[in-house]
């Protein structure tokens, strides 16, 4: 077997397998409960079984963040995947920040989009 048709069988692999996944989750409570003002895109969302949910909120709307958490048992480590937070998530975001007792945040994006600038971040040491 050549390297392009491993690779083309390993493609297919995974393209079935996140397909077969993709449907046991659902996304109802992104869609149903109209969070589309906390998502910095509206392809991009965190399934329900596998999100993050603010602990301090006192609603389902203000404990959504789109993101979601990811463990790496056998690296012994665990992430967070989220987007970079908007004008009015940047409070939820810290949030999280506090809440989950997130030692690094890391940051792996274009600062300018289109001519904008995405997202503005103080640095403190300390």
């Amino acid at each position: 077997m050549n390297d392009n048709n491993q690779h083309f069988f390993i493609f297919q692999k995974v393209n079935s397998e996140s397909d077969s996944q993709a449907k046991k989750l659902s996304l109802c409570c992104n869609l149903s409960n109209n969070f589309h003002e906390k998502n910095r895109y509206r392809n991009v969302l965190p399934y329900d079984q596998n999100r993050i949910k603010l602990q301090s909120a006192s609603s389902e709307h203000e404990a959504y963040i789109n993101a979601s958490p990811l463990e790496l048992p056998f690296a012994k480590r665990n992430y967070i995947l989220t987007q970079g937070p908007l004008p009015n998530t940047t409070g939820d975001f810290w949030q999280m920040i506090y809440e989950q007792n997130v030692s690094i945040c890391i940051m792996l994006s274009k600062v300018m989009e289109k001519s904008f600038v995405k997202f503005v971040f103080k640095i403190f040491f300390g």
